[in-house]
């Protein structure tokens, strides 16, 4: 039971958009057939409604997912252009200087 608490409270928003969506859905059907068939179209508009509030909610953290991966894998290339563009005027990058580099690149570049 602890698995699944732990499982819904990491997918709470799909779990809660996948129950509006059916609800909405057999709802709008049984009104559709039964009633006003616009019923049945205005369910649709509101099921598109709830899937676009989903993709928003998770479109920023897909982003930031996917800067941190891309900077991840470029901050060896970034960090050798730095330097490269320090030692231009002769001077030698210490160890101390090398951190403060990758820390002021990272820093500058996780702000989203």
């Amino acid at each position: 039971m602890d698995r699944f608490l732990i499982f819904t409270g990491k997918h709470k928003p799909e779990i809660y958009a996948l129950t509006l969506f059916f609800l909405c859905l057999i709802i709008g059907l049984w009104l559709g057939f039964n009633s006003e068939p616009i019923l049945l179209n205005r369910s649709g508009a509101i099921i598109i409604i709830i899937g676009v509030y989903l993709a928003a909610n998770n479109f920023s953290e897909w982003v930031q997912t996917e800067s941190l991966r891309d900077l991840e894998k470029e901050l060896p290339n970034i960090m050798q252009e730095e330097i490269l563009e320090f030692e231009k005027d002769g001077r030698l990058v210490t160890d101390e200087q090398r951190k403060s580099i990758e820390v002021g690149i990272k820093s500058k570049s996780i702000k989203i």
